[in-house]
């Protein structure tokens, strides 16, 4: 994570609000953030809190990081401007509506957890589809989960009647296949896989996990008392001391090297999957973006 010019602090609401309209690169999510579209509601829930936007120093080592979870989105360049924007959507649905609980137990925290990643899945890789027509042809050149309802005329009334029942129906549907997945069905095969590596990162993260819940409650009021820029700044500082950074610039190294390998691994059995239909490596979605 580094600690120069492209360490981005964003403390105000407003300030907050106008870096992302600048980060979006279609027109869709342009246009749903100006005309106080689903993406809008994203941004404002995100800006409640002051955040930070940096570069990797070891983009190896940070690919699976998961920094959001500690407030600060990791700059990534894609491509394919519409996976940019779903990533960036994504990221800031966890910070938006991520609770924060310090001493919780740890099984408490994977299902926060679960519940954080379930929901912005939903968000990213099926409501945005629902939300914007015909941003579907401009993401993944393959079958994505959401491929099986968007053109079924029997939801997409639905859709109009009663979204949010609708949303949750297939979110429903998406996290039952953890349950009943098919092998032979390659889209369901994938997101179970993701899953998998979620929870191994739940375990990575089960000695210091309540450190991170603990700094972001206090992030949380501080910033409510009045004092986002001081709450942000020395929130920062906690990252790269040498009680967390272990006197380098990754926050918690050895968690980041733990995950890693599991990450790679996965992306490289991933990648091979979806050689044949020529996906290039730098559309294949982060965990950050599980997106199969």
């Amino acid at each position: 994570m580094k600690k120069d010019a492209s360490l981005q602090i964003l403390v105000e609401a407003d300030e907050i609000q106008a870096f992302i309209r600048k980060q979006w690169k279609t027109k869709e999510f342009q246009d749903s953030h100006d005309n106080g579209g689903f993406v809008a509601t994203v941004v404002d829930k995100y800006a409640s809190l002051p955040r930070f936007f940096f570069e990797a120093s070891n983009p190896e080592l940070e690919a699976a990081h998961f920094s959001t979870w500690w407030s600060g989105i990791q700059k990534r360049t894609y491509d394919n401007p519409c996976i940019h924007d779903l990533y960036l959507l994504h990221e800031m649905h966890h910070a938006a509506y991520m609770p924060y609980v310090s001493n919780i137990g740890f099984d408490n925290f994977c299902r926060k957890m679960s519940d954080s990643e379930n929901g912005a899945s939903l968000a990213s890789e099926i409501q945005i589809y629902f939300e914007i027509p015909g941003l579907r042809a401009k993401s993944f050149p393959y079958e994505i989960y959401v491929d099986r309802f968007l053109n079924d005329p029997v939801i997409q009334a639905r859709w109009k009647q009663n979204p949010q029942n609708l949303m949750e129906e297939l979110n429903l549907r998406r996290r039952n296949i953890l349950e009943t997945q098919n092998p032979a069905d390659k889209t369901e095969y994938w997101i179970q896989k993701f899953t998998h590596q979620n929870e191994a990162w739940d375990h990575i993260w089960s000695h210091r996990y309540d450190l991170v819940e603990s700094a972001m409650v206090a992030l949380r009021e501080r910033s409510q008392a009045g004092d986002r820029a001081g709450a942000i700044k020395d929130h920062i500082d906690w990252l790269f001391s040498d009680k967390i950074a272990k006197g380098g610039d990754i926050p918690f190294p050895g968690e980041a090297k733990a995950m890693a390998g599991i990450y790679w691994l996965n992306k490289g059995i991933y990648q091979e999957e979806h050689d044949n239909k020529a996906v290039p490596v730098a559309a294949i979605p982060a965990p950050a973006l599980k997106i199969p």
